[in-house]
C-alpha cells in the first residue's frame, strides 16, 4: 500500500529537475537583468557633474572669464585639478571655450 500512495521516481525526479532548471532560468535572468541595470547606473553617473563639476559651472556661468588659478582658489582645489576637471567637462560638452585661449570665455551649457 505504501508504493500506492508514493509517485514513481521517475516523475519526483522529473517535477524535481524542472522546478531546479526553471529556478536555475529565473535566476540568471534576474542576475542579467541586476547587471545591465548595473551597468546602466555606471554610465549615467559618469555623466552626471559631480560637486567639484557643479562649482565650476556655477563660477563659469556667474564670471565666464575666469582662469585656471582663480577657479582653483575659489574651490579650494589645485589648479591641476581644475585642468582635469575643465579637461572632463568639455569633453562630456558641459562647457567650450569661445574666443581664444587669452581673451576668450567660457559657455555653459546646460543639459
Amino acid at each position: 500500500m505504501a508504493a500506492d500512495r508514493n509517485p514513481p521516481f521517475h516523475r519526483v525526479w522529473r517535477w524535481g529537475a524542472t522546478v531546479f532548471g526553471y529556478v536555475l532560468i529565473q535566476s540568471y535572468a534576474i542576475f542579467t537583468i541586476l547587471r545591465t541595470v548595473q551597468r546602466g547606473i555606471a554610465e549615467v553617473t559618469d555623466k552626471v557633474p559631480d560637486k567639484s563639476d557643479l562649482a565650476i559651472m556655477r563660477l563659469l556661468a556667474d564670471s565666464p572669464r575666469l582662469t585656471r588659478i582663480e577657479l582653483a582658489e575659489k574651490i579650494g582645489i589645485t589648479e591641476s585639478g581644475v585642468k582635469k576637471i575643465i579637461t572632463k567637462m568639455k569633453a562630456e560638452g558641459w562647457i567650450e571655450r569661445k574666443g581664444s585661449n587669452k581673451s576668450g570665455y567660457w559657455v555653459v551649457n546646460y543639459k
